[in-house]
């Protein structure tokens, strides 16, 4: 069983990307009632807890000392199938069924339950266009529930059940968690509208981990009051980019490289599994005679893929005059079954029609999917900046085009 203090705080993390919300819009309708009637004091979030725990009071406990934290912390991973509202900005209607809500850049969706939890409805936004008020009636919701089996050696008990709308290549980027469930007792139980959902579980919150091994898709149909989910099999957690990274850094052999000694130092060679726009081989000292910003980035950075990269992209168009004097490269560090630029395009083909507008990136790309230039680099998501003569200075674009005005 993971300790306590470590359970609260990997809560906290996994509720972030539910709070946060930059960039925000806001969504505002009305809530009837099964009968088509205004339904006041009804609840409003993004995203909903299974275990009744109120946002604020874990946050209240995750700021508390070790030691009482951890006599405390028991209460997050009981009463499973108590839905209580989480997500960005939580909210109720008004005597008229009226309801305000500020969405993140990353949400598409709220759900609306009654007090007694009885009705509930999904909302899926189809624009992030607040001028258009939106209506969501009522229906009843379902009982879901069922059991987490990890292999016959685990010893770990905590289980996280995870509930997520199927991914769809006409939302990418956004968070699609509708809600879960954590318990010791693995087991799982929700109040869910009907729909097309699919189920993510892991186990532990420390090696051994364990995990679903992939995304196992289920529908709840309309009038079906009770639904048996039957048993989610986990299997040993598969490590990926950023686990090696962690377990590198946990055994002191991750470069620990601090940009700011490097000031003035030629650069590190980066690894190419594959590139465009440039030759194979190329270094940044290729470059000589031009600025070299190197951006590091990868398909799984929301922040990376929604806003980084557009900004660059305005970057390089707006300064097309001056290309004879600078250049970007996007080092894109990669999971090892993405080969191939091909492979890196196919990941990228919803990305770039609903997020790039069709537009591709038009600078020179770097495909790694070994981490070795993570690793030379001592960078995981960055941008380092070089002068003319290959040696690394601070700044980024802004930096860059101000040295581009000279």
């Amino acid at each position: 069983m993971p300790s306590r203090a470590c359970l609260v705080a990997f809560l906290v993390l996994l509720a972030a990307p539910a709070l946060a919300g930059s960039d925000a819009w806001r969504l505002e309708g009305r809530v009837l009632d099964p009968q088509g009637r205004p339904a006041a004091g009804i609840d409003v979030a993004t995203f909903w807890n299974a275990n009744g725990v109120p946002l604020a009071e874990i946050q209240r406990i995750e700021k508390l000392p070790v030691e009482v934290r951890d006599s405390q912390s028991d209460i997050l991973s009981q009463n499973e199938g108590r839905m209580e509202p989480w997500g960005t900005n939580p909210t109720k209607t008004d005597a008229d069924g009226r309801f305000s809500i500020k969405m993140g850049w990353t949400k598409y969706f709220v759900l609306a339950y009654d007090k007694e939890r009885k009705h509930g409805a999904l909302y899926l936004a189809n624009s992030q266009n607040s001028s258009v008020p939106v209506e969501i009636k009522l229906g009843p919701l379902t009982r879901l529930h069922g059991r987490v089996r990890l292999p016959n050696a685990a010893k770990e008990k905590w289980t996280m059940v995870t509930v997520r709308l199927r991914e769809s290549d006409e939302f990418p980027l956004r968070a699609n968690r509708v809600t879960w469930c954590s318990s010791f007792k693995s087991r799982f139980e929700f109040l869910v509208p009907p729909g097309d959902y699919c189920f993510e579980s892991i186990a532990g919150d420390r090696q051994p981990r364990y995990e679903l091994a992939e995304y196992v898709n289920f529908t709840i149909p309309a009038g079906k009051s009770d639904v048996d989910a039957g048993v989610l099999e986990l299997t040993p957690h598969q490590p990926r980019r950023y686990d090696r990274i962690d377990e590198a850094k946990a055994k002191g052999t991750w470069p620990n490289v601090d940009p700011q000694k490097l000031y003035g130092q030629p650069a590190p060679k980066w690894h190419a599994t594959e590139t465009r726009g440039i030759p194979k081989d190329a270094q940044v000292a290729d470059f000589k005679g031009k600025w070299v910003l190197v951006y590091f980035w990868g398909l799984g950075c929301g922040p990376c893929l929604a806003r980084e990269i557009p900004a660059l992209t305005k970057f390089y168009e707006d300064h097309a005059a001056q290309r004879d004097r600078f250049e970007i490269v996007g080092i894109c560090n990669t999971e090892p079954e993405i080969k191939s630029m091909s492979d890196l395009d196919r990941e990228l083909k919803p990305v770039v029609k609903t997020i790039w507008h069709g537009k591709p990136i038009p600078f020179p790309i770097v495909l790694d999917n070994t981490l070795e230039s993570n690793a030379n680099f001592g960078q995981t998501a960055s941008k380092l900046l070089f002068n003319p003569e290959g040696r690394l200075v601070p700044g980024d674009e802004k930096t860059l085009a101000e040295k581009l005005k000279q």
